[in-house]
């Protein structure tokens, strides 16, 4: 009986030209993108790769820690080797909402837990907002997931007067994006202002993200602005950094 395995196994071929080991690579790396083997799968054994692909035990390990060192696969110990799972790429040279992020790696987005509430400014908050520390704010506070798995907790910090007389119910109803509520509520973002710092996970961020205490995580902060340079969004968003690329488009000197 064949297995799902051996079906895929069946579209490869011996490698040839430039050095065995890279083409070896080339050639999974290839059916990898093909979906010959879908994220998250096990490679086939070893000794299935081997006899299939006519090379030695050593071209084979040579090759797969090349897909290794490019994040294409993964080792498991005791378990196998994996296809790793698409990266979230978040490109923070523009400015998109986190659902978006998520939606165009691939995955589904989502919220395990959420909370609007009002709260009162605190220091970071109002300078962020330009406004004096303890005023009131409304705070959408989220866990935000990918195929179910928590990926950012993110704590978002709006001015009450930005929100029309239904506005709270529709952040209670739940909301996606803040970005496009914010569009619906006649606000318009032209840019923002992000920090990156990483830290270690306290009690509570590792209790939102399901992960151990003090493990390594990208806190972003980021005031976005109005047209005529009002502050309209504070944000603090604390990132899981094994599952998201962080990218910047740098120009050169003499641009």
């Amino acid at each position: 009986m064949k297995t799902e395995s051996s079906v895929a196994l069946s579209t490869l071929a011996r490698p040839v030209h430039k050095t065995l080991t890279r083409t070896t690579a080339e050639t999974l790396r290839q059916a990898i993108e093909v979906g010959s083997f879908p994220a998250g799968s096990q490679l086939p054994s070893e000794k299935e790769l081997i006899s299939r692909l006519g090379i030695s035990r050593t071209t084979l390990r040579e090759a797969l820690r090349i897909l290794e060192d490019e994040r294409l696969i993964e080792r498991r110990r005791g378990l196998g080797t994996y296809v790793s799972e698409r990266p979230i790429l978040k490109d923070l040279s523009a400015n998109f909402s986190i659902s978006e992020m998520i939606l165009a790696a691939g995955m589904t987005p989502g919220v395990s837990c959420a909370e609007v509430r009002i709260e009162r400014a605190s220091s970071n908050v109002a300078a962020g907002l330009r406004i004096t520390e303890g005023t009131q704010v409304v705070l959408i506070d989220r866990v935000r997931t990918a195929n179910d798995r928590p990926v950012v907790w993110s704590l978002d910090f709006l001015p009450p007067t930005l929100l029309g007389p239904h506005g709270m119910e529709r952040l209670r109803a739940g909301v996606q994006s803040i970005y496009e509520f914010l569009a619906c509520e006649q606000v318009r973002i032209v840019h923002g202002v992000a920090e990156l710092r990483p830290i270690l996970a306290t009690k509570e961020i590792a209790g939102k993200l399901e992960v151990k205490r003090c493990a390594p995580i990208l806190c972003i902060t980021q005031t976005d602005y109005s047209a005529n340079n009002q502050p309209v969004l504070y944000s603090i968003e604390y990132h899981l950094p094994d599952t998201i690329i962080f990218q910047i488009n740098r120009k050169g000197p003499h641009t």
